[in-house]
């Protein structure tokens, strides 16, 4: 009996476990924008375009090239700062205009990322937002 009760709630917590979170898209005005300078960024560091295909399938941590284009275009509209942290006030104002409720959790992900370099800190606070977030982000198409 035991067992049979142990068995049902690890599939309970299995099929809670692996549930799919909603998409959240950014809004549109802010997405061109970002989008724009994130094509601009793959010309400057001589990138393949085809960058701009995974950012936009919301594969942000894949490559270092295509972090290294986040970060570059997040510098230039003013999302982030060159040490690789974000802007959370125009962050959470522009890009989750709908959801107030997500400042804490993008401020706790840019306090807690500290690293050497500002990749692996922008990778961090992607990785942390990607794992704290009740939803998926990803630009719209």
């Amino acid at each position: 009996m035991r067992t049979a009760i142990f068995l049902l709630l690890v599939s309970v917590i299995s099929c809670y476990a692996a549930e799919e979170k909603d998409t959240y898209y950014y809004p549109k005005a802010p997405s061109e924008i970002f989008l724009n300078a994130a094509k601009k960024c793959v010309e400057d560091l001589s990138y393949n375009s085809s960058i701009m295909d995974q950012i936009m399938q919301g594969k942000y941590i894949e490559e270092d090239k295509t972090l290294n284009v986040l970060i570059c275009a997040a510098v230039n509209t003013g999302y982030g700062n060159a040490d690789g942290k974000l802007n959370v006030e125009k962050v959470v104002k522009e890009l989750y205009p709908e959801r107030q409720d997500v400042w804490p959790i993008i401020e706790k992900c840019n306090l807690e990322q500290v690293t050497s370099t500002p990749l692996e800190t922008f990778k961090g606070i992607v990785v942390c937002l990607k794992n704290n977030l009740p939803f998926k982000i990803k630009f719209p198409m």
